[in-house]
């Protein structure tokens, strides 16, 4: 550990490594897009108040790397209704280039047991504000259910029950005017999948069905979901 301090006050704080085991970490991301813990704007005043006397600056600090083994993340995202939510456990985790900044780039590597016994793998470059991902994933068995609340809003079925396999490219990409933008590049497969239509309530279950060579996930995907609901399913979708 690495500190400089000037004037009483503490200034900088470099740490190499830091080792932890067994972390429980709890995620939120609110109605408005902000990660619970990283602040928003401040309120705005409309009467004058006299000058404050200045408060000490917070001290800039780096974290070299951080590695996490048998930890486990839950995640709320309540920017989506209903809020939607990840888990992760029997987690390794590492990243590199924690910092003050927010907007600073971190290289991430995780591999992990995430919703129940599915499997991932995650490896790439993180950037928290604005939250911008570019990582090469892997994923083995994992529950779908999960972006259920993504979905929705875009088909008159509901995704009941599903299990994702895929290895390929991702990107996300949150702007402030745009929302949050989704890219995939890879093979991808969906094994155990159960819609419910939500106009004719009756649900329709395929055993496996394979997505290979997807250029945009956001895109390809609805597209694909439209035209086999439409042919096995009966169910019109509304894009």
């Amino acid at each position: 550990v690495a500190a400089r301090v000037e004037g009483g006050a503490l200034r900088t704080v470099s740490i190499d490594n830091v080792a932890l085991t067994g972390l429980d970490a709890r995620v939120r991301r609110d109605g408005q897009g902000r990660v619970l813990g990283l602040g928003g704007p401040p309120a705005s005043s409309k009467a004058r108040t006299p000058p404050a006397t200045p408060a000490t600056a917070a001290p800039r600090w780096t974290v070299g790397r951080v590695q996490c083994e048998g930890c486990q993340l839950r995640f709320v995202d309540e920017s989506v209704e209903p809020a939607a939510r990840f888990d992760a456990s029997r987690l390794a985790l590492t990243v590199q280039g924690l910092s003050h900044d927010l907007r600073g780039p971190l290289a991430v590597d995780l591999d992990t047991r995430a919703q129940g016994k599915g499997e991932l793998r995650f490896k790439g470059t993180v950037r928290l504000q604005p939250l911008s991902v570019q990582a090469q994933v892997a994923v083995r068995n994992l529950e779908f259910g999960a972006v259920r609340p993504y979905l929705d809003p875009l088909l008159n079925v509901s995704l009941a029950r599903a299990q994702a396999q895929a290895a390929g490219r991702l990107q996300l990409q949150d702007d402030p005017r745009k929302g949050l933008s989704a890219r995939y590049q890879g093979r991808a497969g969906i094994t155990g999948l159960r819609v419910l239509d939500r106009l004719n309530v009756h649900g329709c279950r395929s055993n496996h069905i394979s997505l290979l060579d997807i250029p945009k996930l956001n895109h390809s995907l609805i597209l694909w979901i439209k035209g086999w609901l439409v042919q096995h399913c009966d169910a019109q979708v509304f894009l």
